[in-house]
Formats: C-alpha cells, sequence, structure tokens
C-alpha cells in the first residue's frame, strides 16, 4: 500500500499514543506532515540537506520555530509552494483540508502559487488535479464535482473540499 511504501522511505512515522507508534489512517493529516511529505517528494534521496534548514531560511512564519517541521516548512515556503495564512502564520498542527492539499500538491508539481489565491482558489485548485487525473479511479461516480467543490474520502463518498483529509486519503492521491 502506499502508506507502507511511506512509512518504509521514512517518509511517514506515524504518531505516539499511549507509548506506541501508530499510523491512525482516518486521523488528520497536518499541515507541517504534509510540508514534510511535499520535501520529501521534491528532494527525495537529498532530503538529509535539509536538517537545518530553518536557521537560514528568508521563510518567517511566527509559528514554526519550536515545530518539528520547521525545516521543512520553511523548506517550502522558500520554494513557492508554501503560503501560510496571509498573516505570518502557517499553523503546522492544524488539519490540512482537501483544497489546501491538492494545491500544496499542484504548488509541489510546479504550477503557480498564484493561480490558487483570491476566492476561487479553491475551485482552481480542484480543478487542476482532477485535469491531471488525480481523481482518475473515481470518474462517472459523482464524487467529483468542480463546481460544487466536491472531492472523494477515502471510501469514494463526496464530500466538500473545506473538510479535513484524513491521512489515508491523502496517502492515495
Amino acid at each position: 500500500s502506499s502508506v507502507k511504501l511511506m512509512t518504509n522511505l521514512g517518509i511517514l512515522n506515524g504518531s505516539c499514543s499511549d507509548g506506541q507508534t501508530v499510523f491512525s489512517p482516518d486521523g488528520s493529516m497536518t499541515r507541517g506532515s504534509i510540508a514534510k511529505i511535499i520535501a520529501y517528494m521534491r528532494l527525495g534521496r537529498n532530503i538529509s540537506s535539509i536538517k537545518g534548514y530553518y536557521k537560514g531560511s528568508s521563510c518567517k512564519f511566527a509559528d514554526i520555530g519550536s515545530s518539528w517541521a520547521r525545516d521543512y516548512i520553511a523548506w517550502c515556503c522558500d520554494n513557492g509552494i508554501i503560503d501560510g495564512d496571509g498573516s505570518g502564520y502557517y499553523h503546522p498542527s492544524a488539519p490540512v483540508t482537501y483544497a489546501q492539499g491538492l494545491k500544496l500538491l499542484l504548488c509541489a508539481a510546479g504550477y503557480a502559487s498564484s493561480r490558487y489565491t483570491g476566492k476561487d482558489w479553491a475551485k482552481n485548485a480542484l480543478s487542476d488535479a482532477y485535469a491531471l487525473g488525480l481523481f482518475s479511479q473515481f470518474s462517472g461516480t459523482g464524487a467529483v464535482d468542480t463546481e460544487k467543490l466536491l472531492v472523494p474520502d477515502a471510501e469514494g463518498k463526496a464530500v466538500s473540499v473545506g473538510s479535513s483529509c484524513p491521512r489515508e486519503c491523502f496517502c492515495s492521491l
């Protein structure tokens, strides 16, 4: 499975619950976790170069200095993938919505982040992801609707792009 592959590569580590590390596929993907995944996607074998990146970064989100993901977030910020909330914060522990996840994946793939600003940013992200075939396995099911801003959840049911994206669903994109 994609989860097992990402775990074996060190991209996913799970979360600690009662002294045990668990994946919790239904748990929300956090903004810090998605920054780590994207950094791994882009840097590949060079991921070790990210250690300590935050210290020399021009990214100055006020809330990432003590985050375990600060190096990944700073790298993504410096590379035009992450913009934050527009008021100087990134919120690394907050859950990622489907729309935010799609936007970050598209920016990591080279799409201009400027396309995903303003009132239609979520619609643009969903439309671009759909055009790329990210939802091809759900074709004809009604689970994807670029006008109503609906995406498939892990079970293939339509949910709002503003919903929190579970780890399992994000890993399968």
